[in-house]
């Protein structure tokens, strides 16, 4: 199951890169790719102090960082339209969130350090479908955010 953090719980590091790193709403695919070469930005992740969230967890793994900004920039490049920006935050045991949400409809992604992906759908209230996601799985992926964001497709 995906994990979740509350806005208390996170450090004023990782509030830093949300603000930077995804202030515009609404921007097209093409700028996500502005979030690759800014490296630094991401490294706020991996500079965590070890206990960032109250419960002993390791600063993201730099790897999972790696992955999440190469999962990042092929989902730009999927050409699903118009998305909009994903929430990212840390996970406990080292991984990283993404939330996407358009209207009553949400993707979940999480990548852990030492287990495969997931993926969480929920609409509404309703959580849709879950499970294991491969990051290379580009079909699955592209049918994910077609149904994230259907108008658009």
């Amino acid at each position: 199951m995906i994990a979740t953090l509350s806005a208390a719980s996170m450090t004023t590091d990782v509030a830093a890169l949300h603000e930077v790193v995804f202030a515009e709403e609404g921007a097209r695919r093409e700028q996500w790719n502005a979030i690759v070469p800014v490296r630094t930005r991401w490294e706020v992740l991996t500079s965590l102090p070890t206990d960032w969230d109250g419960n002993g967890s390791p600063p993201p793994d730099p790897r999972v960082v790696e992955a999440a900004i190469r999962f990042l920039a092929a989902v730009a490049e999927l050409g699903p339209g118009l998305l909009p920006h994903p929430h990212v935050v840390p996970l406990s045991g080292g991984g990283v969130h993404f939330e996407w949400v358009a209207g009553a409809r949400q993707l979940q992604v999480a990548i852990f350090p030492d287990a495969p992906a997931d993926f969480l759908r929920v609409e509404g209230r309703a959580v849709v479908d879950q499970g294991a996601l491969r990051l290379t799985a580009w079909e699955h992926i592209r049918a994910l955010f077609a149904w994230l964001t259907p108008a658009t497709t």
